[in-house]
């Protein structure tokens, strides 16, 4: 997708959403990384015999940089990104995200600080 690529990646599904974060250390670029939001059903058109095939997200969430870990709350609908940029408004701590109003579109909750 043109996007920075890195060796850590967390990777979380709700629904017939992927959620995917990446955790580096080139700040310029992971200061802007946000979440890549993808619509797993867009999988279903795929022919098979055009495989492999680079796809773009869908829509990217901006909220914060890089981040090292997701977590998903199947239940709320909210999703926890753990780890992100000190730089971010969490400062590094939790930074909670809306996802079930939305999935593809996900929105700002909250902060636990650390």
């Amino acid at each position: 997708s043109g996007r920075p690529q890195y060796a850590w990646c967390d990777v979380k599904v709700y629904q017939d959403v992927a959620y995917i974060v990446k955790d580096g250390t080139d700040t310029a670029a992971s200061s802007s990384y946000g979440i890549e939001v993808f619509d797993l059903t867009r999988l279903e058109s795929l022919a098979r015999d055009n495989q492999p095939v680079s796809l773009s997200p869908d829509f990217v969430y901006t909220g914060h940089g890089n981040s090292h870990n997701l977590v998903i709350d199947t239940e709320s609908g909210y999703l926890y990104s753990v780890g992100t940029s000190r730089s971010s408004q969490c400062r590094g701590g939790l930074h909670i995200i809306d996802v079930k109003t939305d999935p593809l579109r996900p929105t700002f909750v909250g902060c636990a600080a650390s």
